[in-house]
């Protein structure tokens, strides 16, 4: 097949350890034999905080940074934009797509503006929904994220419900042996805002004291968290690993992996966990979970319900999920085909 178009993917500053990472290693990965595109720009919008992931990136795919200066972002933007014809720019953020659609007016390009937003669109503050509309098409990462597209009067034709992959597994972690139950927290530490670990502390301070062991896996307001448990008297057995490249690695048994979030896009942590037979229980929080968490393979808690999250974290002994029937809701979400989905709807547009 021959190729010609060039396309741009424009990505916020990025710390080198998330979700968004994970999926562009994934994207970008088959781009060479499944994209229709001779040329593709990665362009990251700061510094370069960790590169290891772009690294391992395939050499078909140019990366380019820019600056931490905002006036200096845009005018390297521009320049990438005015040296390149590209026939179609997926922006990454609502921000991106405002500059991106400024510089195509003002100087009457012609590409084609893809929006691809990894945040519920009505929680995250850093984005601004109304933007949203000057975007030529949209891909929406969960349900939820497209119904919320839809209340907002976007044409349901452009959109495209993708979701986000997942690498399929070929080990499954087993429960755990011990007198206690263990659980685990991989993501970033965040005491109140998005990831909302005060939560999560405020249910296991219902329990009986010591009767499970938590695991903390991810960097941020770690001081903040210890400082709370302290002071709340919370009284459990809590291991903090810091940020760990691949916690899957080291995790050699697991009961269950716990997420309290305000709002997720369409949370990876969760996904990965199933993807190794590990249940999880989870806020039932715009947007995401409720895709991914079936009676099959894990728990809904209505939010800020601190006593129903207690509750499930206690029961998931009981309930006794088979690991094995866990990962297998996973499948559907599996690289190969995500990857054929996500090249096909850029593909067509």
């Amino acid at each position: 097949m021959y190729k010609e178009e060039k396309l741009a993917i424009v990505t916020p500053m990025l710390s080198g350890k998330g979700g968004i990472e994970t999926v562009l290693s994934i994207v970008l990965k088959d781009s060479d034999t499944i994209s229709n595109f001779e040329k593709i720009d990665l362009i990251i919008l700061g510094n370069n905080n960790s590169d290891e992931w772009l690294k391992k990136l395939p050499s078909n795919i140019h990366i380019h940074f820019t600056t931490d200066l905002s006036i200096f972002r845009i005018l390297i933007l521009l320049y990438q934009l005015l040296l390149n014809n590209y026939s179609k720019v997926i922006c990454m953020s609502t921000n991106i797509i405002k500059f991106v659609n400024f510089i195509r007016n003002i100087f009457k390009m012609k590409f084609t503006i893809v929006s691809w937003i990894h945040f519920s669109l009505f929680n995250e503050e850093t984005i601004n929904p109304k933007i949203l509309k000057l975007a030529d098409y949209n891909l929406a990462i969960s349900s939820g994220i497209m119904k919320q597209m839809l209340s907002m009067g976007i044409d349901q034709n452009k959109i495209s419900l993708i979701f986000n992959p997942v690498e399929k597994k070929e080990k499954i972690i087993p429960v755990s042996i011990g007198l206690k139950p263990e659980f685990a927290y991989i993501g970033r530490i965040l005491l109140n805002d998005q990831k909302n670990l005060r939560e999560l502390f405020d249910g296991i301070a219902l329990l009986k004291e010591n009767s499970i062991i938590l695991h903390m896996y991810g960097d941020g307001q770690v001081d903040d968290c210890k400082k709370y448990i302290i002071d709340n008297n919370i009284e459990q057995t809590i291991i903090w690993h810091g940020w760990v490249n691949n916690p899957w690695k080291d995790i050699k048994a697991m009961d269950a992996i716990l997420l309290t979030s305000k709002y997720e896009g369409f949370p990876m942590a969760l996904l990965e966990s199933i993807s190794y037979g590990v249940p999880v229980i989870s806020s039932n929080c715009p947007t995401g979970p409720d895709d991914i968490i079936t009676q099959n393979n894990g728990i809904l808690y209505k939010m800020g319900n601190i006593q129903e999250l207690a509750k499930d974290i206690l029961s998931i002994k009981e309930i006794d999920f088979d690991h094995s029937s866990v990962r297998k809701t996973s499948e559907k979400y599996y690289t190969n085909s995500f990857s054929k989905k996500f090249w096909n709807s850029i593909n067509n547009i």
